[in-house]
């Protein structure tokens, strides 16, 4: 299926971009990831906890989602919770994010930015 090979060509593009990025850079926060391209959550995780790099659920976007959370829940990853604001009006939304931390199980002690 041609489809199917372009997805997957797809996936392993985007999810070795964000893995490079993470491994040849200093790189704090990665934002919302799998927002902008469908990625290998899994994979983008484990970097992330080899490099040290948080990784943000994002209220605005869908990204990373109950299920991508719940997939990674148990890896060593610390999170950020963002609210992709564009005007301080919007901060309020950030308990968006939260929620889907808690609705997959992420305890607060891996949030940098929830006390």
């Amino acid at each position: 299926n041609y489809t199917g090979i372009l997805k997957i060509k797809e996936l392993d593009y985007n999810t070795n971009a964000l893995i490079n990025a993470m491994k040849g850079n200093n790189v704090f926060i990665l934002t919302h990831p799998g927002d902008k391209g469908d990625i290998y959550t899994k994979e983008v995780a484990k970097a992330a906890a080899e490099t040290n790099t948080i990784l943000e659920i994002n209220a605005h976007h869908d990204n990373l989602s109950v299920r991508q959370l719940l997939e990674i829940k148990n890896m060593q990853v610390k999170f950020s919770l963002g609210s992709d604001a564009h005007r301080s009006d919007h901060l309020k939304y950030i308990s968006k994010a939260l929620d889907r931390a808690q609705m997959a199980g992420i305890s607060k002690e891996r949030i940098i930015n929830v006390k």
